[in-house]
């Protein structure tokens, strides 16, 4: 997924560009169970259990908005045609440079329709101890996340307060502002 956003970051390409995408990551023990293959091989999972799990619905996803939050994962968007469209062009393959056990690592190629290849290789997975996620990254995710249920003001009040939570008096007002 991490490779995918540094490529959306770096490329901005659309569905029409892209001819072609193999993503690499560790099978393992998990592709001999033809079920759970079936599942982390779906294009076009057909609810937001499938494509919480789908590698070619996440690596899309991921490619056309550099991103991933909860909202990308149900109703309507399960059915955006851009990540349809994409997501059918996406090959899901064994990484035989895993860096399992330590490491979640993932390597993506893109074939574009004008020829160009462009790769991505993440071999340490963001959130491990060598590859910390940044604060920034937390909040980020936090408000595309928050703002499904509330509003943005009412959103970052609650992360300045989290943020600061050795600061508060005390929790009430915190737990309070919880409540939808």
């Amino acid at each position: 997924m991490r490779a995918c956003v540094n490529l959306h970051n770096r490329y901005h390409l659309s569905a029409d560009d892209i001819d072609d995408v193999e993503c690499r990551v560790r099978m393992g023990d998990r592709a001999a169970d033809s079920g759970a293959e079936q599942v982390f091989s779906q294009q076009a999972p057909s609810g937001d259990y499938g494509a919480h799990f789908s590698t070619p619905f996440i690596a899309a996803v991921a490619l056309l908005k550099g991103r991933l939050a909860l909202a990308d994962f149900d109703g309507n968007a399960l059915k955006d045609p851009d990540v349809l469209k994409l997501s059918a062009k996406i090959r899901r393959e064994d990484d035989p440079n895993h860096g399992r056990p330590k490491y979640a690592s993932g390597h993506v190629f893109i074939k574009t329709k004008d020829g160009q290849v462009y790769e991505e290789r993440q071999h340490i997975h963001p959130g491990h101890v060598e590859n910390p996620v940044s604060a920034a990254d937390v909040q980020e995710k936090y408000r595309y996340n928050a703002v499904r249920l509330i509003n943005l003001e009412k959103a970052d009040a609650l992360m300045h307060q989290v943020m600061t939570i050795e600061r508060l008096p005390n929790l009430r007002d915190l737990t309070e502002r919880l409540r939808i």
